[in-house]
């Protein structure tokens, strides 16, 4: 099918360019080198350019470090609910920054927030609305920087922290191989000796030479025609680049007869997924942001009187004049700011900029914000507006179906265990199955979210081999025998209670009715005095702590599944480049994924066989 999307490419749109732009090399980017294979086979001619997306803020962290200006930090629901992870960020095999929300538990019938003491709660939270096998470099501190400012020696301490902590993961799943030790060992004293001889080196620097350093040891040379840039380079914006097809949507907002269709429709494509609309940032603001190196990254506002650079600082340029097209809004950014400045697009006209100019490559599953960009393109369709852009091509792996050609046996991490039935397992049989067990979790775990009393918990966690537990079960159910002897006394007084109550209904002399209720408030002061009786106290505790730790594990169970449901698919659609590396010296695996790779395109908005043509 591959081949049928390539020639179709080739045929509607020769001659444009294929752009990958990623964030971070240390994740899916590398991998989408399986292209290439194709495209010199197909289509020798065209143009394959990969970028480092270094126009975002880097990864800033929720949780304030006094110790140092970079931090080592997972993602969960609690304490990292607001953490958003760019630039360096890494999955070991099977692992994802996917995580169970704490409304996932809510809706599965767990008492999420009483099933561990105070002191205990916060840290409980976090551990059980974690990813697995995910982890990024954050910075801390108030002050957010661009990752194209980000410098290497900065960083490169904690980034080698992460390539150890990630690489110790593949360890954990393989076991002590020789492939691994030499993995680590080489792409760490390749970064290090690029850092010692680029002291000046930005890590955008680093992810360009491990771009190459990648693709050598997936399929074993460098291609020479493969063009490495960054996203503040192609999105540089000045006098001799405002002109060039990616700007062009930026001149919808601007032009003052058509500024209001753009916006409305922009308003309207992000209205109740979370993306703040322009009326947010003020009063002629559009969804673009000014990336100034070494200085600032804010979203732009264009005023009659003022241009304005809205950032963690507002920049305020006096105007001679109103901008009204992109040449006067290049010839003030120039003037002001120099040359280097980039216009990048927030998050969902993003893909319009590049897909005017560009065939945008995605692995499955890239990208959030595509579904809204191709609804507000086509709200600009029906306003009048005619709009043309490639599509996207998706590339689609076979990644764990193919993982059956590595003769190994592995330890399924922990959260996978329940799933399969077993710890480990061969390749073979995981590459056979892992599609049926990730169907079979969603019934998984509506049948756990309604089981909901603690008996049933505990014949349920004995059903999937939770076998420490059948001791529990008779712990607590002998709990509730001696709970129900030491409460015969007790209920014998309730019982004598509401035979004296039925009885005072029918007398009417003052003396024998205030002796009945001197007998029932002695019965009763009686019976709470024997239910707040110490041993009683014991065995309702004991049976009470029995039913918060059910609790607790119901909460485990549902987070493996969880993982398992999100994870496996997720991985599999965007697998880490350097898992083939380091879990196979052969290659086989890399080499069987690229010959299988398939794909296909979607967001096509070009009514002409040749866009290039029509705007010539």
């Amino acid at each position: 099918m591959i081949e049928r999307v390539i020639n179709e490419i080739k045929e509607k749109y020769y001659g444009v360019p294929f752009l990958a732009l990623g964030q971070t090399v240390l994740w899916d980017e590398p991998t989408k080198i399986a292209l290439k294979y194709w495209l010199d086979k197909l289509y020798p001619e065209s143009v394959f350019i990969f970028g480092v997306h270094n126009t975002d803020y880097f990864a800033k962290s929720p949780i304030a470090s006094d110790k140092d200006a970079y931090i080592l930090m997972s993602h969960n629901d609690n304490s990292t609910r607001d953490l958003w992870a760019s630039t360096i960020e890494i999955s070991r095999p099977f692992g994802s920054e996917n995580h169970p929300t704490l409304q996932f538990f809510r809706r599965c019938n767990v008492p999420i927030n009483s099933i561990v003491p105070n002191e205990k709660k916060n840290e409980f939270l976090d551990e059980i609305t974690s990813c697995w096998g995910w982890m990024a470099v954050v910075k801390s501190g108030t002050r957010s920087i661009v990752a194209c400012d980000v410098k290497l020696q900065d960083i490169l301490e904690k980034l080698i922290e992460l390539i150890v902590w990630g690489t110790c993961g593949v360890r954990d799943i393989i076991g002590e191989r020789g492939c691994i030790k030499d993995f680590c060992d080489r792409i760490r004293e390749f970064i290090l000796d690029y850092a010692k001889k680029n002291v000046n080196a930005t890590i955008t620097d680093l992810f360009k030479e491990l771009y190459r350093w990648f693709w050598e040891e997936l399929i074993g040379y460098i291609p020479q025609d493969i063009i490495i840039t960054s996203s503040l380079e192609l999105f540089r914006f000045n006098t001799k680049t405002y002109d060039l097809p990616r700007f062009s949507i930026i001149e919808g907002f601007i032009n003052p007869y058509m500024s209001n269709i753009y916006k409305n429709c922009y308003n309207n494509a992000v209205k109740d997924s979370g993306i703040y609309s322009l009326d947010y940032f003020g009063y002629g603001a559009i969804p673009f942001d000014l990336v100034i190196p070494g200085k600032e990254r804010g979203t732009i506002l264009i005023q009659p009187k003022f241009l304005i650079i809205e950032g963690e600082e507002e920049i305020r340029v006096p105007l001679d004049n109103p901008i009204t097209s992109l040449k006067d809004l290049a010839e003030i950014i120039e003037k002001n700011f120099g040359e280097n400045s980039a216009i990048i697009g927030k998050a969902v006209v993003l893909l319009s900029m590049i897909r005017s100019e560009f065939i945008l490559v995605f692995n499955e599953r890239g990208s959030l914000y595509y579904n809204l960009t191709f609804n507000m393109e086509r709200m600009l369709e029906e306003n009048g507006i005619h709009t043309e852009f490639y599509p996207i091509l998706r590339l689609r792996y076979g990644t764990w179906d193919l993982i059956e050609d590595i003769d190994r046996e592995i330890t399924l991490p922990d959260y996978m265990r329940i799933a399969f039935g077993k710890d480990v397992i061969s390749l073979k049989e995981f590459s056979i199955k892992w599609r049926n067990v990730v169907k079979e979790q969603e019934s998984f775990i509506h049948k756990v979210a309604n089981t909901r009393k603690p008996r049933e918990i505990m014949k349920f966690l004995i059903e999937i081999k939770e076998n420490e537990w059948e001791e529990k079960l008779n712990l607590y159910n002998q709990l509730k025998q001696d709970l129900i002897s030491k409460r015969l006394p007790i209920e014998a007084n309730w019982q004598k209670m509401r035979e004296l109550k039925e009885k005072l209904k029918g007398i009417n002399n003052p003396t024998e009715r205030r002796q009945l209720k001197e007998e029932i408030r002695r019965l009763r002061d009686e019976a709470w005095r024997m239910e707040k009786s110490r041993e009683i106290k014991e065995i309702r505790e004991k049976l009470k702590e029995i039913e918060r730790e059910v609790e607790r594990k119901k909460a485990e169970i549902l987070r493996y599944s969880y993982l398992v449901k999100e994870n496996l698919p997720y991985t599999h659609c965007r697998p880490s480049a350097w898992w083939f590396i380091a879990m196979d010296p052969s290659r086989k695996w890399f080499k069987n994924l690229v010959e299988k790779l398939d794909g296909y395109t979607e967001g096509e908005r070009c009514k002409s066989y040749s866009l290039q043509k029509c705007r010539q």
